[in-house]
């Protein structure tokens, strides 16, 4: 006998990619939009991964969709035209680049840590080397075990964040300097909590409402948008712990008190 509980958890990872599906078939007039929500939910996926299930606060990973685009787009001019090649190429460049710089800095915390992700950024977007020469004798020692898995966390993070870049590129066939701005790192940082950190498909959720709400109220007015998704960040924080995927059970515990209140008249 097939219990309640497995059908509508099934129900539930099925009806994301169910919504993306049937989008492509009855929305065919707006499938760049659709493109580009999922690669930013890929890209919000990249964070979570480093941010909801490592705990690595990191300001900089505009940085890896960045240098993945970057390297999607000159592989694609000077090398190949071939867009699943270049993807990889893109992918294993900044999974590489994301190995190193995690070596160098993750075994800083808080502040210093926050700071040096906004070097990366900034190194790449200058095109110089602004990481280098941090004093090894700030930094806080760690366990070697826990280290070891936290670079290997932040180098899939980074990939992810690659890739994401490289379909960007791909799908947009332009690259500018916006995609390693601090902007674009706001940008997957207020998504994935408007859908809520480690959750599986808190990234799904907080992409995808990011980017429609921003197109509706930016069809009403150009600044209108910002108005609208900071109040609905302000409102998600304060009274949705989990962000929006905790929307329901919200819903559930205020039925339940408002019923309590009822019965106890």
């Amino acid at each position: 006998m097939i219990h309640g509980r497995p059908v509508l958890a099934a129900f539930g990872h099925a009806l994301p990619w169910a919504i993306a599906i049937a989008y492509f078939y009855l929305a065919p007039y707006a499938l760049s939009f659709g493109t580009q929500v999922m690669i930013w939910i890929l890209f919000a996926m990249s964070l979570d991964l480093a941010l909801g299930y490592a705990g690595i606060l990191t300001l900089g990973h505009a940085g890896f969709f960045g240098l993945g685009a970057y390297a999607a787009g000159l592989f694609a001019i000077h090398v190949s035209p071939d867009p699943i090649l270049g993807h990889l190429v893109a992918v294993a460049l900044t999974a590489l680049f994301g190995a190193i710089t995690g070596a160098m800095i993750l075994h800083t915390s808080g502040v210093t840590f926050l700071m040096l992700t906004l070097a990366i950024v900034s190194m790449l977007s200058e095109y110089a080397n602004q990481a280098r020469g941090q004093n090894p004798r700030r930094m806080r020692a760690i366990g070697t075990p826990v280290w070891w898995r936290l670079l290997a966390i932040y180098t899939i993070s980074a990939a992810m964040a690659g890739s994401a870049g490289a379909l960007s590129a791909h799908s947009t066939r332009f690259v500018g300097l916006s995609v390693l701005s601090l902007l674009t790192s706001g940008i997957v940082t207020v998504a994935l909590i408007l859908g809520g950190t480690r959750r599986l498909y808190g990234a799904f959720v907080g992409a995808t409402t990011y980017f429609v709400v921003q197109d509706w109220s930016a069809k009403i007015s150009p600044f209108f948008w910002e108005f609208v998704v900071g109040g609905m960040l302000i409102v998600t924080v304060l009274l949705l712990d989990g962000g929006l995927l905790d929307l329901g059970p919200a819903v559930v515990r205020l039925r339940d008190r408002w019923r309590a209140g009822t019965e106890g008249k």
